[in-house]
Formats: C-alpha cells, structure tokens, sequence
C-alpha cells in the first residue's frame, strides 16, 4: 500500500490515478444510490488527495452494465476498463473498454501469455 502522499508525490512526477469504486462491492449488483455513491465517493476522495481531476474507474472486477456506464457517466467518469476480452475501436462506448486480465494461469508461460493475447482462449 502507498500513503496519500506517496500518491501525490507520484501524481505529480506524472502518474495518473484511476477510481476503482470505494469497497470494491461489484457495481452490477447494486442499487443506483449505491452504486453512484460507490463511483462518487471514490473520485471525489482521490481528487481531493492528489488535487486533479479523476476521469477513469476500473470497474471492481471488470463487472459493468449498460446501467452502470449510464451512472459512471453522470458520476463524471469518460473512461470505463472493464475486463471483457475484444479489441479497443472508435465505434465502442469509452467507458466499456476491454482490458486483458492478466493472472498466474495465463502468464505461467511465454507461449500461454501470447495464445491469451490473441484471444485463444
């Protein structure tokens, strides 16, 4: 874990620091209030510790709807990384981009990280 400091510290040296929902309760199961206090919270808190503007949520578990990209949207978010497999094109919402999730059984190897790259498996 990193101290509110050391995060600034880095944000300012030209990290940028995504929201990843405040309890990592998965956003899907949860009512619109809850839901939106989860998006809402957690931007405003890192914002108010690093001092920038906070645009990106990485959905908790890569777990999102139409429901929740329509609240992660009015909860200030452009961007939304889920974990769904596909490739990244202009005509996808950008708040429903895919991400690779990368874990011990498909990086065990060289060859297993490549076929999941390539959407093998």
């Amino acid at each position: 874990y990193m101290s509110w400091d050391q995060v600034k510290e880095m944000s300012e040296a030209g990290i940028s620091f995504a929201s990843h929902a405040t309890s990592h309760r998965i956003l899907c199961r949860l009512s619109d209030k809850e839901c939106m206090d989860e998006l809402s919270t957690s931007r405003e808190k890192i914002e108010a510790k690093i001092g920038t503007k906070v645009r990106t949520i990485a959905y908790p578990n890569g777990d999102h709807d139409e429901r929740v990209i329509g609240l992660a949207r009015s909860a200030g978010y452009s961007v939304g990384l889920g974990t769904q497999s596909g490739l990244w094109s202009n005509e996808r919402d950008p708040l429903s981009v895919p991400r690779m999730n990368i874990h011990g059984n498909n990086a065990k190897t060289e060859a297993l990280f490549m076929a999941t790259c390539v959407n093998l498996f």
